[in-house]
């Protein structure tokens, strides 16, 4: 690992702890999880279940329903997903045509958390970081290297998509307009430095991107029904949610009004709210009204 880049991995001591105190209670799991994170990595436990409290979850309930109990199959399936994890994180930051769009300072930290998601650009320690949530990385089935270097390179996106928005004094935007065009940026981002072109949310469900661009007029179509009648988008972003059986469609809806505007990287990383608003809304109509 270069010197300018950090890795804080979770994984070995609690897999240790874990393997010392197994147990298919699932109350008994929790219990663990919550002592080993909140004692050992406390910005990683904050973390997780201030994100919860923001939407006005309760976390123990949530993770009971969606993650817990964490029996043998799911640790088998997170220790493979750990091991090509690292030999991606160290492949991508010995390459220069990766790192000359990385934070200098980036963390990149491995953890089993609690359903906050696979990847998640953020900070830790009070510098950019990149997340990876084994247990969310499982469900949605991108243990391989080429999905995992596929979520690093989206979650990149978002943090060279910050940095030079925050470096040039251009503000950021709110809203389900605002979201589409930043998770599109970040699949655009993603598209760009992988080859062939591939997305790491094909790799987990066969066929999304034939199905996405297919339905394409569809998916805009809805889009901009919720947007217009304030209902939430969540149904084309979350990992627990779908359309039509198909999850993250929102993810290439994004992308492809990101490759329709037609700018250079940079550029399009650095739109105003204002140009935002007109230039995506004005795409998913094109696409929803194409004959």
């Amino acid at each position: 690992m270069p010197a300018r880049f950090n890795l804080i991995d979770t994984f070995p001591d609690f897999l240790q702890i874990w393997n010392e105190n197994i147990t298919g209670d699932p109350d008994r799991q929790i219990q663990l999880w919550e002592r080993f994170y909140r004692d050992r990595y406390e910005e990683i436990f904050n973390k997780t279940i201030e994100s919860y409290s923001s939407d006005g979850e309760q976390w123990k309930d949530f993770a009971m329903k969606r993650i817990f109990p964490i029996d043998a199959e799911k640790i088998i399936l997170m220790e493979e997903a750990h091991k090509n994890l690292l030999k991606v994180i160290f492949d991508l930051c010995g390459n220069p045509d990766t790192v000359r769009l990385f934070p200098s300072d980036l963390t990149f930290v491995i953890y089993v958390g609690i359903g906050t998601g696979a990847g998640w650009a953020s900070s830790y320690k009070s510098k950019p970081a990149i997340l990876f949530g084994l247990e969310n990385i499982i469900d949605m089935h991108w243990e391989s290297e080429i999905a995992l270097k596929g979520l690093a390179l989206h979650e990149a996106g978002h943090l060279f998509q910050e940095t030079v928005r925050k470096e040039s004094g251009f503000p950021f935007g709110k809203g389900p307009i605002w979201y589409l065009y930043e998770e599109g940026f970040a699949e655009y981002f993603e598209s760009q430095l992988l080859t062939p072109e591939i997305w790491h949310q094909s790799l987990g469900q066969p066929g999304w991107n034939r199905w996405c661009e297919e339905h394409i007029q569809y998916l805009s179509s809805l889009f901009l029904e919720d947007v217009e009648s304030g209902s939430e988008t969540t149904r084309f972003f979350g990992s627990w949610y779908d359309i039509d059986g198909w999850k993250e469609t929102g993810y290439f809806l994004g992308y492809m009004v990101m490759k329709q505007l037609e700018l250079p990287l940079y550029d399009l990383a650095c739109l105003t709210p204002e140009q935002v608003e007109i230039k995506v809304k004005q795409t998913l109509s094109e696409f929803a009204n194409a004959k």
